[in-house]
């Protein structure tokens, strides 16, 4: 769904954006990509709580939000 968004709006970007080349990316890499790589990690924690790894879903899904913080 977040990578159809992203085609959708790039697409129009292009052409509506002209003047501003470095802004064309902004609404589909700042915000669907933090979207689809959010899907993609909860995803992944609910394989592995379906497996019964419970410890190492919660651990995943720790370490994503704490990395994704940036420093």
């Amino acid at each position: 769904m977040g990578c159809f968004a992203i085609g959708i709006l790039m697409v129009p970007s292009i052409g509506m954006w002209v003047a501003q080349r470095l802004l064309r990316p902004v609404p589909g890499i700042g915000v669907l990509d933090g979207f689809t790589t959010f899907s993609t990690c909860l995803g992944e924690v609910r394989r592995l709580l379906e497996s019964g790894a419970a410890v190492h879903a919660l651990g995943f899904f720790a370490g994503a939000v704490v990395a994704s913080q940036g420093g």
